[in-house]
């Protein structure tokens, strides 16, 4: 088996994993260059397969005009996906990308119970 076979199944196998996922969280990095070529082509592949997907728009504490990266993020994907700044470094808003989650799984109806997520 060569290396290009290996590479094609993994990526078969892994979307497979992303078709069955309940939620998929795309991070971005606020500090860095906010929805890249390489993360759009990633987030079209995955949008066609699994529309469950939350943008989770990291490192808030480390970059400026966070209203704007929202709205361009929320623009260049027609609007159609949440996006929640947090800060994994201050806790910033990991209540709320809580709550979506939460209430992402309940309106799919799966059963989920947890102490602390």
């Amino acid at each position: 088996m060569g290396l290009y076979c290996i590479k094609h199944q993994n990526s078969q196998e892994t979307m497979k994993f992303y078709t069955e996922a309940d939620i998929i969280l795309f991070f971005l990095n606020a500090a860095g260059t906010v929805l890249s070529d390489g993360e759009r082509k990633n987030f079209e592949k995955l949008s066609k397969v699994n529309e469950n997907i939350i943008f989770v728009l990291n490192k808030i504490d480390a970059a400026e005009n966070i209203p704007y990266l929202v709205k361009y993020i929320e623009d260049n994907t027609k609007n159609n996906f949440k996006v929640v700044p947090i800060s994994s470094k201050t806790g910033e808003n990991i209540d709320t990308l809580r709550s979506i989650i939460l209430d992402t799984v309940k309106k799919k109806k799966k059963i989920f119970y947890s102490r602390s997520l």
